[in-house]
């Protein structure tokens, strides 16, 4: 569950995942779900600190293994990210250096687009047992 938002922070939030938005109506960004999901709980669990490695949760749920014994396939294998990326695309692919205009905490494309939309739900995250 995500706790409630003051009215400036959820509309700050919602501008934030329009630009995402129209930004990916220009060009394909490096934003698979599960990846950048992944992606961004581990840089903001570590806060890019030495005890954590968000490349490595990432790269485990976008790279299908090459001896797939469980039969699941990664995001790499979905039909749309081959569309874009290509068949089994490489992780690197979507981590490449930023580009002018991408700033932030990040250290490449794929954390910097991760962390712009996952964030506020990470920092507003609020569990409760059942």
């Amino acid at each position: 569950m995500i706790r409630p938002l003051a009215e400036h922070d959820a509309r700050a939030w919602l501008r934030e995942v329009v630009a995402l938005y129209e930004a990916g109506l220009r060009e394909p960004l490096p934003l698979p779900v599960k990846t950048s999901l992944a992606w961004a709980e581990e840089f903001r669990r570590t806060r890019g600190g030495s005890d954590g490695d968000p490349d490595a949760r990432g790269r485990a749920e976008w790279t299908t293994p090459r001896f797939n014994d469980a039969g699941f396939p990664k995001e790499d294998s979905d039909v749309w990210h081959v569309r874009v990326f290509g068949e089994h695309a490489d992780y690197d692919l979507l981590a490449s250096p930023l580009r002018a205009g991408e700033d932030g905490p990040a250290p490449h494309r794929l954390g910097h687009y991760a962390w712009r939309l996952w964030s506020p739900v990470l920092d507003n995250e609020q569990i409760r047992g059942l």
